[in-house]
């Protein structure tokens, strides 16, 4: 959809993001067989539990074209690092660059987040009666602490670990953009503080931004490929 805006032909699964995807539906398959086998005794839906599998889907396009918008509208700025460097072209691109960019951080977390919630209740790991309000970090603490599937949570937390530079600068953007009451107004404050000697503004590190949300949109592609390959060659859900 938004490589229509760059005048780009529709995305063509491939690689990694097509690995991902098929992990989903396989899995999604194997939820809709257990419910025409009739194994309905778990305390929740499995309707409502296929639909939540399925949101993965669209939720990981949505990252996905995210993170190439925010790509291509930071090529078409022509390596400028000051505002007052841009013309109004630049300018537009700029501010699709972090529109997007922002837009991409925060589907990482909700995407992963998501994925908790669904663990914590397949797996009935009562993450909640912990943190009432939990995210897919305490799912995984929660994984470690009851040894629940220890061969899958080692991997998760080795993912983790192996990306968490990039989370933790991420994670720290997403808090600041989901929870102050005025977010432009910090990223004003911060740009005022660092003007360089000139006066000139500065604006978004674009290679470091990229950098950092490749590296989570990798751990997010290789988390749920992960997760829900084992889920289904356990036959759990």
């Amino acid at each position: 959809m938004l490589r229509s805006m760059f005048s780009q032909k529709k995305r063509i699964d491939e690689g990694l993001l097509l690995e991902t995807m098929q992990a989903i539906e396989a899995y999604r398959a194997f939820i809709r067989k257990q419910k025409d086998q009739g194994r309905t005794s778990r305390p929740y839906s499995l309707d409502r539990l296929e639909l939540h599998i399925h949101g993965f889907e669209r939720a990981l396009d949505e990252l996905e074209q995210s993170k190439y918008a925010c790509e291509q509208s930071g090529a078409a700025i022509g390596g400028k690092r000051n505002l007052e460097e841009m013309n109004a072209s630049e300018w537009d691109h700029y501010r699709r660059h972090v529109y997007f960019y922002k837009n991409a951080f925060i589907r990482v977390f909700s995407i992963l987040d998501k994925l908790g919630h669904i663990m914590n209740q397949v797996l009935d790991l009562k993450t909640e009666r912990v943190k009432s309000r939990f995210s897919y970090f305490t799912v995984l603490r929660q994984m470690h602490d009851k040894k629940t599937l220890p061969e899958l949570e080692t991997r998760l937390y080795q993912l983790k670990n192996n990306h968490q530079e990039a989370l933790s600068k991420l994670r720290s953007q997403r808090n600041m953009e989901i929870h102050s009451l005025n977010a432009e107004m910090a990223d004003d404050v911060k740009n005022a503080g660092s003007s360089d000697d000139d006066g000139l503004t500065p604006v978004e590190n674009i290679k470091a931004n990229m950098n950092d949300l490749s590296s989570c949109y990798e751990m997010v592609c290789r988390t749920l490929l992960l997760t829900f390959t084992f889920l289904k060659s356990k036959r759990i859900c």
